[in-house]
This record gives structure tokens, sequence and C-alpha cells, in this order.
């Protein structure tokens, strides 16, 4: 898969050069672009090179044109649910992988994503969860949430066609204590864009903080899964920073302590993309010799024990911390029971005690 990889890699930086040749298994290829989400961009990389590698172009080609009209779907109903939270008086901005397909990408089927993120004030929570279930959203049973353990919901709605439309909803942008707070809705809500294709208007986190929201996110919820997607994300929004741009970028990494998961995201996608970032930007992101908690994401790779401990050191109070931690041990039962597809309470402390024991492993695995 890694060699999978690099291939993509090399594609997306505009070498084209491997498709000459019979040393790349096709299927293998589409798998990889898969997972790293890349997919649309490889074709059409191809597409503007002009070659068609035979059978990967054929696997890339069906697959677009699902794409397409998926995008179509979600386009019109992510209108409609923006539609709703502007009628009610309700802010709200699209982030993540939906902020940037309508932001910086060309057109919006190039940035597959599986759900569209919202972030809302949590003082619009309660109202922002009557408002999607007004609209035919249901909670998704089988997310755990809680005041620290996570500061999402899911929501799920099947629409007309049969097109499965799932929204997370943020009142933060990060789980994790240490991150969960570097960038609170009121910032980013600030100097906020206006984002528009096709019948669906909203706001956006501005461009440099899309970019600050790409590098924590790369981090603070998917060290262990590197994919060539998040690295994209972070190319394209370096590439349209103007020096005002910059300058933003670089005083709000510092000011909300997070110099250190910033400079990492654009180191990687400079190493894997050819993503061009200014000196002065990575001198202004140094933190050598500088005690900044951001950098423990960046210096080892961070076991849900480490995550856990250090979200413990981080909460001033013992009594969030011992919720914290029975947040964790004791998630919601409709969590519990959707998991383990039981249909009987009477089964829950059995559920609760094998979660337990089963999961132990996973907090100590690297």
């Amino acid at each position: 898969m890694k060699a999978a990889s690099d291939l993509l890699a090399r594609t997306l930086r505009g070498d084209l050069a491997w498709t000459a040749t019979d040393s790349w298994d096709a299927h293998v290829l589409a798998t990889a672009a898969d997972h790293h989400g890349v997919g649309p961009l490889v074709w059409r990389a191809l597409q503007s090179h002009g070659t068609r590698p035979h059978g990967l172009y054929e696997i890339f080609a069906a697959a677009r044109h699902v794409d397409l009209a998926h995008e179509i779907l979600r386009c019109r109903e992510t209108a409609r649910v923006l539609d709703a939270f502007r009628a009610r008086g309700l802010d709200v901005l699209l982030v993540k992988g939906a902020a940037l397909a309508y932001s910086v990408y060309d057109e919006a089927w190039l940035r597959p994503r599986v759900d569209t993120d919202l972030l809302v004030d949590s003082g619009s929570l309660v109202a922002a969860n009557r408002l999607l279930q007004s609209l035919g959203y249901a909670p998704a049973p089988d997310i755990s949430t809680g005041e620290f353990v996570s500061h999402q919901v899911a929501y799920a709605h099947r629409d007309r066609h049969g097109l499965s439309h799932l929204i997370d909803l943020h009142w933060k942008t990060a789980n994790p204590q240490l991150l969960a707070d570097a960038l609170p809705f009121a910032i980013l809500w600030r100097d906020a864009i206006e984002v528009r294709r096709n019948e669906l208007r909203g706001r956006a986190p501005s461009l440099a903080a899309s970019l600050l929201l790409a590098c924590v996110h790369r981090l603070a919820h998917h060290q262990q899964h590197e994919r060539l997607v998040w690295l994209f994300d972070i190319h394209l929004l370096a590439g349209a920073l103007d020096d005002d741009g910059w300058n933003r970028f670089t005083s709000t990494a510092r000011e909300r302590g997070i110099i250190a998961v910033c400079r990492s995201g654009l180191e990687a996608a400079s190493a894997r993309l050819g993503t061009v970032v200014p000196d002065h930007v990575l001198s202004a992101l140094d933190v050598t010799g500088e005690e900044e908690p951001s950098r423990v994401y960046t210096e080892r790779t961070q076991r849900r024990l480490d995550v856990l401990l250090a979200d413990l050191r981080w909460l001033p109070r013992w009594r969030d911390r011992l919720r914290l931690l029975a947040e964790h041990a004791f998630p919601p039962a409709s969590f519990v029971m959707a998991r383990y597809a039981a249909r009987r309470r009477v089964l829950l402390p059995v559920l609760y005690a094998h979660r337990l024991v089963t999961g132990a492993w996973k907090w100590l695995r690297a």
C-alpha cells in the first residue's frame, strides 16, 4: 500500500511518468485511491494528462459518474439544511471537507466525504438539534457523546431518492481536551467567508482558519491514519493564501497554542505533495525551545491512553476529570445497544463489562 500511495502522491504533484510502465496493479491503485480519498483527483489528473492507463481509467471513470450524481443530491440537501438554519436565525459554519469542497476545490465532487460537518456555538446546540430533527434527521445512536468525551452528534436522513445524508453537528472542533478549545466558534465566525455553489449558500471559516483546522484535524483525530486527501486540503489552502492570510494563520496559531501541529501539517504536505510554504511562515512556526502543549502530537504517536492522560492533566477540576473517565467507561446505553445490535436492555450490564474487558487493549496499542 505504501508503494501505491507514493504513486498517487506523484500523480497529485503532476508526475504521471509511471503510467507509461506496467509495474503497477490497477485494482491495488484504485483501492489505495479510495482509501486516501483522492480517486476523483487522480482521475482528473489522468484526464488532464491525456493518458488512459488500461484498467485503471475504466475503474476511475465508473466511480466518477457515481460521485457526480451523489454530489448533485448532496449539494441540494446541504442547501436545504443551511437555508433552514438561516431562516431560524441560527449561526452555523460549514467546516472540514464540506467547507473545502465548496471553497477551494474547482468542483465539489473532487472532494469525497462521507458526511457534512457543521459547527455551531454551544449555546445554539439545543435549537440546532430541534431544527435537524424537524428536517427529518435522526440522531445516530452508535456515536458516543458527552460533555467531555466527544463534542459532536451525528444525524442521518434518507432522501426520496434513497440516498443517505449524514451530518456531524459539532460545538467544538476537536475532541481531545488539549485541542478542543483551540479554535472556538466565535473566533472562526468573526472572519468567516461566504461560500456559494449552485443553490447552496452558507458560511465557512476563512481560508487561513480552514488551514488551521485542517492541520489540527490531521493530528487530533487521525494521527495514525495519514490520508492524502487531508494533505491535499492543506496543499490547496496553502496555495490560496496571500501574505495577509499567512500572517493571520501564523499569529492565530501562536495565540491559540497550536504552532507545532500547524508546522507538522505544512511540512507533511510539502514532503508528499510539493506544497510551497514561505520561509517566513516556517520561521514563525518554529517552536524550538518552547513548551507548547501541541508538540506532544508531533513528537510521537499518541495511544488512546496517552490522549486520555493528557486530557486528565489538562482539565483543571477533579469533578471534570471524573466525569471524563465515567463517559469513557460508561457511554450512553443507546450507544452500547447500537454497537452490539442488542434489543434487550437487560443485557446492558453484560455488554458494558464485555466492552471494558475487550476494549482495554485498544487503549494501549500504538
